[in-house]
C-alpha cells in the first residue's frame, strides 16, 4: 500500500521539516520502494529509494524551495518494475499525479482511451494520463471522467498547471486525511501523522 503527502496554502509555504516528518511515517507504514515529490517551481523529483534515505539527500533537499503546492509519494510497488520511471508523481501534460490503490480495469481504460499499453508499465499512469486527455468540462472534480470509471481502490493526489489547483479523492478502501496548521493544509494517507 502506498502513501500520499500533501500540502495546499494560499498565503504559506510547505514546512519542510513537517513534510519530511510525513514521508517518513507514511514510508514506515505504507510503501518502502520509491520517493517522489513535485512542487510546480521545479517540477518531479523522484527515485527508487526509501523516503529517509530520499529526504536525508542533501543534493536533492536543497532543490526544493519554498511552495504554496506540494505532492509526495512513497511506493509499495504492486504493478511494474521498482524503477525510478515506475515512481510517482506522474506528469501527463497539465496534470502531475500520484495514487495509492490497485486498479483492476487499466488495461480496459487503455483500450477506451486509445492508449497503447506498452505505455503504462504501472496501473496509476493510466489514471493520470487519461485525465489529460478526456475531462469533461465541469467545475472541480467532477470533470475527470476516469474517476467514474476506473474500478478498484484509489486515493488520488493530482494537481492542474493550467488552474493552479490540487485536487485530492479517495474511495472507501484507500484513506487519505487532511489538518490545518495555521492555514496551511497538509495531507496524509496516515491520519495520526498529522496529529504530531
Amino acid at each position: 500500500m502506498c502513501g500520499i503527502v500533501g500540502f495546499s496554502s494560499k498565503d504559506g509555504k510547505y514546512d519542510l521539516l513537517k513534510i519530511k516528518f510525513l514521508l517518513y511515517w507514511n514510508s514506515i507504514e505504507r510503501g518502502t520502494d520509491s520517493t517522489g515529490i513535485y512542487i510546480p517551481e521545479i517540477g518531479i523529483l523522484k527515485d527508487n529509494i526509501r523516503a529517509e534515505f530520499f529526504i536525508n539527500d542533501k543534493e536533492q533537499m536543497d532543490l526544493l524551495v519554498p511552495s504554496d503546492t506540494l505532492l509526495a509519494h512513497v511506493r509499495a510497488k504492486t504493478l511494474g518494475a521498482n524503477t525510478v520511471e515506475n515512481a510517482h508523481p506522474f506528469q501527463y501534460g497539465r496534470i502531475v499525479g500520484l495514487h495509492n490503490g490497485t486498479l483492476k480495469n487499466h488495461l480496459k481504460l487503455c483500450k477506451d482511451y486509445d492508449f497503447d499499453t506498452k505505455d503504462y508499465a504501472v496501473d496509476s499512469q493510466v489514471l493520470i494520463s487519461a485525465m489529460n486527455r478526456n475531462f469533461e468540462q465541469f467545475e472541480g472534480i467532477h470533470r475527470f471522467k476516469v474517476l467514474e470509471e476506473y474500478e478498484g481502490a484509489a486515493a488520488l493526489l493530482f494537481y492542474d498547471e493550467w488552474e493552479d489547483t490540487i485536487y485530492a479523492c479517495h474511495d472507501k478502501e484507500r484513506p487519505l486525511y487532511y489538518g490545518y496548521i495555521n492555514d496551511d493544509m497538509y495531507i496524509s494517507s496516515i491520519k495520526d501523522s498529522l496529529e504530531v
